[in-house]
Parts: structure tokens; C-alpha cells; sequence
């Protein structure tokens, strides 16, 4: 039986590196930074193809306080002229093509990743991007799979059930090396930005009708502190997409001496009508009125029921919850006034 994660882990070293691609070199100096000083840690940011996901990640600061780790590579020209400065920009998947054809795997990539993040200095950015990180994590389960020795004794990984693809055995030792990960990452920079694409989730071993979901490695979930699912834009603020919340760690806790307990003050809506970093770092700063919401920061069951498979069930609460209010409140789907 596989071991469950009940306590941080000490940062793993990276798996050997067979096949090396020179060391990044690391030029410029760390500018003055516009993130929210409350803003950090790790965002996930999800959305099918073509919903300005790559777009958000790239503008949380400025861009020579900014590392792209692009596992995708169709940004690869735009982002090179755009921001010529960008502090580091890694199309990955090219660099593989370009040095060794098509003769690479995704233990290849997982380790050039590593390698990549590995080498930052310390302190001297901001941003680290990962996208699409799918392509992250099916590597750190094939190191898994690949090291049954090293699963069993680090992880407590039964090398059997690695062998027969039994009890998500690969998967669990993924969390481990993405939870590794993500501290050595978040020891060099402030935030972690990492992108998904939603796929259609399954329901007794057939595609379920209009449910998406992420991906299967928990880790990802669990560490983190804003997840955001983008989706089409509203008519005002074309071509800007919108953003469903569906996870938010940024409430602030007050301490209420009359009635001696602690409020909770969510400070984030359950959607961002405009989903851009301006926009979390100005409810950050200026907080959310509730008792007052504005056009697009509302949801309802219906639009958030695709999703699911992503929201935990305390989140989709809170979610029926906003959508009541709405309708007390005379609000139509949308955000415009009855």
C-alpha cells in the first residue's frame, strides 16, 4: 500500500541527467516588482485551448522578473519579440527537437526542467511560469516508473502496483516530486504559475457529458492558492476572458473582540470579470463587496456544473450559495440588472 503525504518532504536532488543541455545563463537585474505583496505561491490556471491562459501568465510582473518554462512553445516567437527582455524564456519541447531530433522522452524533459529551475539564482526573479505543466507531470511519473528501486525505498511505492499501473501508484510518487519541486522552486521566487488544459472528465468508464477536469496529480491542487478556470469573455470586456474561481486562499482573518471569535473576510469573488493580474491584485488590495457585487463576479450552478470534477465540494457550497444571493440580489446570469 502506498504511503500518504502527512508531513513536507526535504527537497529531492534531481534524477540523474543522461543527456544535458547546457546550463541557462542568467543575465540582467531584478526590477521593481507590481505584485500584490500578499500575492504568492502557487496559481494554477486552467481552460480549454484558445482562452488566453499562456496570455495571463506572462504579465504578473514585469517581464524582466519573469521566467517561461514553455512546454507548448506556440508563444515562442510572439514572446520573443514582444519581450525581448523577458528574464528567461524556455521553449522546451523545441530545445529537445533541435539537439536531439526525435530521439527524447519525457524523462528527457522532466530533467531539463529540473535543470532549468535548479540553476536560477536566488532572489533574482519574481515569476517562475510552467506551461502547460501536464507535460511536467507525466514526466515525474515516468521517473517514477522508470526507478521502481527509488519509489519503493524513498517513497514507500510498492513496485508491483508501479508495474501493473494499480492504485494510482505512479501518481502518488508524482506528489512527491512535484511537492519537492514546488519548495525548491518557491525558495527562488515568489510566485509559481502553472497552466493546465481541462480535458473531459470520465464517468463509469465512459466520457461524462459536459465534465472537465484537470489534472489527476493532487499535489498540484493541494499546494494551491488560487486556481482559476478561464472561460469566454463578457461582451464589455472582450477579448479579456473571464475567470471562474475554484479555489481561493486569500481571505483575511479578523479578530472580533466584542463577540471573541475570528471573521473570515473574502476578499476574492467566485469569478473575476475581467481575469488578468490587475484585477486580483485590486481585490487584494481593495477587498470584495459582497453585499454589492459587481457585473461577471457572481456564478451559478449551471455555469460552474462543466467544472465539477475540479471543485471541491465545499466550493461548489459556497458557489450555490453566491448563486442564491444573486437571484436575491436581481442579478441575471451575465451581471446585468433585472
Amino acid at each position: 500500500m502506498n504511503k500518504p503525504i502527512s508531513r513536507p518532504i526535504t527537497t529531492q536532488r534531481a534524477p540523474a541527467i543522461i543527456r544535458r543541455l547546457p546550463d541557462p545563463t542568467w543575465t540582467g537585474e531584478k526590477q521593481e516588482s507590481i505584485i500584490h505583496p500578499e500575492f504568492g505561491g502557487l496559481t494554477f490556471i486552467t481552460g480549454f485551448r484558445g482562452k488566453g491562459k499562456s496570455i495571463l501568465t506572462q504579465t504578473f510582473d514585469d517581464v524582466m522578473n519573469v521566467v517561461i518554462i514553455d512546454l507548448e512553445s506556440k508563444e515562442e516567437n510572439s514572446v520573443k519579440e514582444q519581450f525581448p527582455e523577458m528574464g528567461g524564456y524556455f521553449p522546451v519541447l523545441k530545445e529537445m527537437a533541435r539537439q536531439y531530433g526525435s530521439d527524447y522522452d519525457l524523462q528527457t524533459v522532466y530533467d531539463r526542467i529540473i535543470q532549468i529551475v535548479d540553476s536560477m539564482p536566488n532572489d533574482r526573479f519574481t515569476v517562475l511560469v510552467v506551461d502547460n505543466a501536464q507535460h511536467l507531470t507525466d514526466g515525474a511519473k515516468h521517473y517514477i516508473r522508470s526507478n521502481p528501486d527509488i519509489a519503493k525505498n524513498r517513497y514507500g511505492i510498492v513496485p508491483q502496483n508501479l508495474a501493473e499501473n494499480k492504485y494510482g501508484a505512479a501518481n502518488a510518487g508524482a506528489n512527491y516530486l512535484i511537492n519537492n519541486l514546488y519548495h525548491t522552486v518557491m525558495a527562488k521566487v515568489k510566485c509559481l504559475i502553472v497552466t493546465f488544459q481541462l480535458t473531459t472528465a470520465w464517468e463509469n468508464n465512459q466520457p461524462a457529458f459536459n465534465k472537465f477536469k484537470t489534472t489527476e496529480v493532487r499535489m498540484w491542487h493541494e499546494l494551491s492558492r488560487l486556481t482559476i478556470a478561464l472561460t469566454d469573455p463578457m461582451v464589455e470586456h472582450f477579448p479579456v476572458p473571464r475567470g471562474y474561481v475554484l479555489k481561493e486562499s486569500y481571505s483575511q482573518k479578523k479578530w472580533d473582540r466584542e463577540n471573541k471569535r475570528f471573521t473570515i473576510i473574502k476578499r476574492i469573488p467566485p469569478a473575476l470579470p475581467t481575469a488578468t493580474p490587475e484585477t486580483i491584485y485590486g481585490y487584494l488590495r481593495d477587498g470584495w463587496d459582497r453585499s454589492n457585487p459587481r457585473p461577471g463576479e457572481l456564478v451559478t450552478a449551471l455555469e460552474i456544473s462543466p467544472f465539477t470534477p475540479t471543485f471541491s465540494n465545499e466550493q461548489l457550497f459556497l458557489a450555490e450559495r453566491m448563486a442564491k444571493a444573486q437571484e436575491k440580489l436581481g442579478i441575471k446570469q451575465g451581471g446585468e440588472d433585472e
